[in-house]
C-alpha cells in the first residue's frame, strides 16, 4: 500500500500495546483476533505511538526525524517501511488480517485459557 503524505494511521481496534524502556524505546503489540504479539523495535515503536489517529505521515515523519536525528528521507523511508509492516499484519485500523493469519490453530479463543495450559 502507497501512504500518501495526508493518511492518517490509526492502530486496529483489536491491537493492545505495551511500551517498554530498559535502555531502548521497544514496545510489544498484542492483536487479538490472532493472539499474536510484535515485537517493535524502536524506530517502529516510535512510528506506532504516533500513529494515534490524528497524526498525518507527513507529521510523524517530522517526528521521527527529530526524535532520531534523521534527515527527511530517511525518516520518511522508515516511516512508510513500518507503516507497509503494519499494514502487511493487519494491525491499522483499515488493514485487513492476511490470511495465514487465521489458520486453524491460531483462531481467537480465550487467551487466559491458552496462558495457563500445561
Amino acid at each position: 500500500m502507497n501512504f500518501g503524505l495526508d493518511f492518517v494511521p490509526l492502530p486496529h481496534a483489536a491491537t493492545a500495546t505495551e511500551i517498554f524502556d530498559d535502555g531502548e524505546f521497544v514496545s510489544a503489540v498484542f492483536d487479538e483476533r490472532t493472539t499474536k504479539v510484535h515485537r517493535l523495535n524502536p524506530t517502529a515503536s516510535a512510528v506506532w505511538v504516533a500513529c494515534d489517529g490524528r497524526s498525518s505521515v507527513h507529521n510523524i515523519v517530522a517526528v521521527l526525524a527529530e526524535v532520531f536525528d534523521l534527515g527527511p528521507s530517511v525518516a520518511a523511508h522508515s516511516v512508510g517501511e513500518a507503516l507497509e509492516v503494519f499494514w502487511a499484519a493487519g494491525l491499522l485500523a483499515t488493514s485487513q488480517l492476511p490470511p495465514e493469519a487465521l489458520s486453524p490453530e491460531d483462531a481467537p479463543t480465550n487467551v487466559l485459557e491458552r496462558l495457563h495450559d500445561p
